[in-house]
């Protein structure tokens, strides 16, 4: 492939971008973002060159405008889809109402933060933010009647300077800050360095490279972005600026293979596409979970470069009217994207704090724990009549009445500490047990939260990335990163299973999904989640409790079925090849958070299934019969 356009290099910044949305690190993105921004500093500078002024009569103003109407049509189009997704915004945003600021000043690191639209304005913003500083540079150039090449290079190195001290008191404190997006100025500011650099005159335009040398910089490239995606996510200050920085270097390189041609008004068209269809593209595959489905999230480029095309023909259009319009419409377009922001900021905050107030995770487990003791005194009285007795037989025979006529392995268990006990039952003739699946995924969090509460281990920024995708999303690449590095071998949940009694379960040492358990043992783990144990502190109750309250909306059946408020872990695995039919499975906590905030915690497990949805039915229809019977 040939690439001698800055905007050639562009559109490969968006693919790899998207290549890099299926894999687990964030590192392959951060590469992928400095090549976009480190194209668009290069291209803006070339267009800007006195040379070119003639061909490119487009001012500021309707520069700042287009791309503030790009941001319009997006939060617009997003925001709609959101709302008619989940009015509430629970599940697409996550429990927590997050300041827009720190949104937009940090690259995202949570699974809540990346499906925010807030977190994806950052690239319209360091753009505007060195178009701005490139667009005065050459005001003071055309005042001052200074050396365009001399002037810009080092208003360059000025911006460096600035970003690099800016964000000072990052680069030196311990916290567990991530990446500022500030610091993509660089990049922004080394390719319109190299742009600068290479005003050469047409003698020196003999030395270019040829197609080899591009090829080879852009394979070396691709491998670089390949190489940061399957490593582990970057765990300290350092680290996160040393992949900016090597993304930065491998820019540089790139860029400074391409022939020194000139941006025509063409070429330039199709960068600003290329960078809508990126800017359209990376919101709409977080707000539809592509990151997990991979065919649906090649659906979505297709879709974004609609939306791309279309709203830079309409840009065009705008411009061709007189020029007080074009400042009208600034003026209008900016004023109405404060407005969304606003209004949506107030409408997040009503919808969704009143949900869990998760201003800090010690501050709101001691609340919540509060909370629900209180209300629990007030309606223990209330059911303190129940007789256990009689509720384990309602609970047996509704359960046998549904199991009884199934030909597949069923098994259930429930404890509710209104009752204090536990009740089980299972048509599990063989005593072969039952498979994990992604229900284990409860477990290895479990553990990992145990170490870290014990010192034995840091539960760094990158494992909570992990971990909520995890859970949230069931990715198994990320269950197997947190028990081979997290925990250091599968082997490692045996101490899990050790501690907490479950004499069932025993990790299987090469693939986690087919460890063998029982419901009984499951509902052991459970207890210790959200019930009193020494296990964990209350810290890392709720944050597992948080994280299983907000599965995504594909992961929400289950234990779930016919209950008010729920937490859950779904599991799911096909062994059809090998005789076993399908495995479906579901764990979780069922309440009521106004009338009986403890509730109970369930599992199911069934083996054997015909099909999926066979199961996922054999499932719900246990978990409702159970809840009309536990229901306050």
């Amino acid at each position: 492939m040939k690439i001698q356009q800055w905007y050639g290099l562009g559109l490969v910044g968006v693919i790899l971008m998207g290549i890099s949305q299926v894999l687990t690190s964030i590192n392959g993105e951060v590469v992928s973002f400095a090549l976009i921004m480190g194209v668009l500093g290069g291209a803006v500078t070339q267009r800007l060159m006195p040379r070119h002024q003639t061909k490119h009569p487009l001012s500021m103003v309707t520069e700042v405008a287009f791309i503030l109407q790009s941001l319009l049509i997006l939060l617009v189009l997003v925001l709609s889809v959101s709302w008619l997704m989940e009015p509430s915004f629970v599940h697409i945003y996550g429990e927590t109402t997050l300041p827009v600021r720190s949104l937009i000043w940090t690259l995202g690191g949570t699974t809540g933060a990346m499906h925010n639209v807030f977190s994806h304005l950052w690239p319209v913003l360091i753009y505007i933010l060195g178009l701005l500083w490139l667009r005065s540079t050459v005001q003071v150039v055309m005042i001052w009647q200074l050396s365009w090449r001399r002037t810009v290079m080092i208003s360059n190195l000025v911006l460096i300077l600035l970003t690099i001290v800016f964000n000072g008191g990052w680069l030196f404190t311990r916290t567990g800050s991530l990446l500022p997006t500030s610091l993509f100025l660089l990049p922004f500011a080394i390719g319109s360095l190299i742009a600068t650099k290479r005003q050469t005159s047409h003698a020196e335009r003999a030395i270019q490279r040829g197609p080899v040398d591009v090829n080879f910089a852009l394979l070396g490239y691709v491998v670089l972005m390949l190489i940061g995606c399957h490593m582990s996510a970057f765990q300290n200050h350092w680290l996160q600026l040393g992949w900016l920085l090597i993304g930065c270097i491998g820019s540089s390189w790139l860029l400074f293979m391409v022939q020194p041609v000139m941006v025509t008004i063409r070429q330039w068209h199709v960068l600003m596409v290329g960078y809508l269809w990126y800017l359209y593209y990376w919101p709409l595959v977080w707000l539809f979970d592509s990151a997990t489905h991979p065919l649906r999230y090649v659906g979505i480029l297709p879709l974004a470069l609609v939306l791309a095309v279309v709203d830079y023909v309409g840009y065009q259009w705008l411009t061709r009217r007189p020029h007080i319009y074009q400042r009208r419409l600034l003026i209008s377009v900016a004023v109405v994207c404060i407005g969304v922001l606003g209004s949506f900021s107030s409408y997040q905050a009503s919808k969704i704090a009143p949900h869990q107030q998760t201003k800090s995770e010690s501050s709101v487990a001691t609340s919540t724990t509060k909370q629900a003791t209180a209300r629990s005194t007030k309606h223990l009285a209330k059911h303190s009549t129940v007789s256990p007795t009689r509720q384990r037989q309602q609970l047996l025979s509704a359960w046998q009445k549904i199991i009884d006529r199934q030909t597949v392995k069923v098994g259930i268990a429930m404890y509710s500490p209104r009752t204090k006990q536990t009740v089980t039952y299972t048509k599990d003739t063989d005593g072969s047990g039952y498979y994990v699946a992604s229900t284990v995924k409860a477990s290895i969090l479990t553990e990992l939260l145990h170490q870290r509460d014990q010192g034995n281990l840091t539960f760094t920024p990158g494992e909570q990335t992990l971990a909520e995708s995890m859970i949230r999303n069931s990715d198994n690449d990320a269950a197997t990163g947190l028990l081979s590095n997290g925990l250091g071998s599968y082997g490692a949940l045996n101490n899990l299973y050790q501690n907490l009694k479950m004499t069932h379960t025993t990790a299987n040492l090469s693939s986690w999904s087919m460890t063998k358990t029982t419901p009984a043992d499951q509902v052991r783990l459970l207890r210790t989640i959200y019930y009193p144990s020494d296990y964990l502190t209350k810290r890392s109750k709720h944050y597992i409790q948080n994280l299983m309250g907000t599965v995504s909306h594909e992961q929400s059946w289950g234990v779930s079925k016919s209950a008010p408020n729920y937490q859950l872990k779904n599991g799911w695995m096909d062994l059809s090849d090998n005789g076993l039919g399908w495995q479906v499975n579901s764990i979780g906590h069922v309440y009521d958070q106004h009338r009986d905030p403890q509730g109970y915690v369930i599992a199911i497990y069934t083996k054997q299934d015909a099909t999926m949805s066979q199961g996922v039915d054999l499932v719900e229809s246990l978990a409702a019969v159970t809840h009309q019977i536990m229901a306050p």
